[in-house]
């Protein structure tokens, strides 16, 4: 792989070397090791938190602040004015026991970085030292944004609410997810959609319970919920949803003796789709399908929908960048489409706040193959560096004085 040393230019035109993020390999992949020991699901990363700002105070940054609880954002100053470009780096961990025997595996029972996000962490904060040292070339500034609680809670939009976005006021928003189904060095670079939306619906159907052997004297609540779960399904195959949504029933709750009906049950499952208006009309057929079949069957209920992140859509003129940076550095034959996942991605809530790009960097390879939030999962870790070059150019480019 070629990798280079950028140059940039000062107000001057004086060509000033910028140190590449290749010449921290070694030490990123060292963090990564150090921070896959210490996992921490979201909100509760105190001891990531803690390193993450020891380490930044190390190599002298002072504008460093906290938000939402674990968050840490953190400020590079370039010399001369101009933009402001953030980079969101996500650090919490999964409540997934690790199965990797592994010398740096995981020392908290229970939990697991089975996302990468510990890679992710030792990327900002390469990235972090590379732009501080070399702060007196630049025409600009990049914020540092590492966020608590992707998975699943969401720790991107109270981090916006609480205004990490502003002081200085961001420009641009850049993040990527390393991803074991693309080869490593490879990069996809998907416009438009690229990760789904995500809202979580609970159904609780209030039967009515009995004995097992007189069907005739119960509301039969457990029938009544395989219905529904056989029709949400019967909805996923259907158009105009197919390969652009994802109705899951994850979990049926009817707790019970063998001969006796139970009361009620509860039935909780994930909508995923790749547009706020399919979203919409997806949420508005579900509450439809549930109240036909169960009002049909005279048993009351009560269903929850509840959103948790938006569909995450790319900034296409970002995007357009981010490729011909991609190619500069790594050759054409490694740029692929991969396309959109059904997986959420709170990075979402900042491409609804600014331009934003987000793209997914290839760390899968013959060893290490096995699917992200698996026990077993592990990551190539040249991706680290392909990551780190990728953004440090990306900046670059973006803070290019006009």
């Amino acid at each position: 792989m070629k990798l280079h040393f950028f140059k940039v230019h000062d107000k001057l035109g004086n060509e000033v070397i910028f140190v590449n993020a290749k010449s921290l390999e070694k030490e990123m992949i060292a963090l990564r090791r150090e921070f896959h020991q210490i996992p921490e699901v979201a909100f509760e990363e105190f001891k990531t938190s803690k390193k993450i700002k020891e380490y930044l105070e190390q190599f002298g940054m002072k504008d460093i602040k906290s938000y939402a609880s674990t968050g840490i954002a953190a400020v590079v100053y370039g010399k001369n004015p101009g933009k402001t470009i953030g980079v969101r780096v996500d650090i919490d961990a999964l409540p997934v026991t690790e199965e990797n025997e592994i010398p740096y595996r995981s020392t908290h029972p229970g939990k697991m970085h089975a996302c990468g996000h510990d890679a992710h962490i030792a990327i900002g904060l390469g990235l972090a030292k590379v732009f501080y040292e070399n702060r007196e070339s630049l025409s600009g500034n990049v914020k540092f944004i590492f966020q608590p609680a992707e998975e699943g809670v969401g720790g991107a939009e109270p981090m916006i609410k609480e205004g990490v976005l502003q002081n200085p006021t961001v420009d641009y928003m850049l993040g990527c997810h390393l991803w074991p189904e693309i080869p490593s060095p490879k990069i996809d670079i998907t416009s438009g959609s690229t990760f789904a939306s995500s809202d979580v619906f609970q159904l609780h159907i209030k039967g009515f319970g009995g004995h097992g052997g007189m069907p005739e004297k119960v509301k039969d609540c457990v029938y009544a919920g395989a219905k529904v779960a056989a029709a949400l399904k019967e909805l996923y195959f259907s158009a105009p949803y197919e390969k652009k949504t994802v109705i899951s029933v994850c979990s049926f709750e009817a707790p019970s003796a063998a001969n006796v009906y139970p009361a009620s049950c509860v039935i909780k499952g994930t909508i995923r789709t790749l547009s706020e208006k399919i979203r919409a009309k997806v949420k508005e057929d579900i509450r439809s399908l549930v109240t036909q079949i169960l009002d049909a069957l005279n048993i009351p209920f009560e269903l929850t929908i509840t959103p948790e992140y938006p569909t995450l859509v790319n900034d296409d003129k970002l995007l357009s960048i981010m490729e011909s940076c991609a190619k500069e550095l790594f050759g054409d034959e490694q740029i692929i489409h991969h396309g959109p996942t059904m997986a959420a991605e709170d990075f979402a809530f900042f491409t609804q706040a600014l331009p934003s790009c987000h793209v997914k960097i290839g760390c899968g390879n013959s060893e290490c193959c096995m699917p992200l939030h698996n026990p077993k999962f592990n990551l190539d870790e040249s991706a680290i560096v392909t990551a780190a070059s990728l953004l440090e150019r990306m900046i670059l480019e973006l803070l290019k004085p006009e």
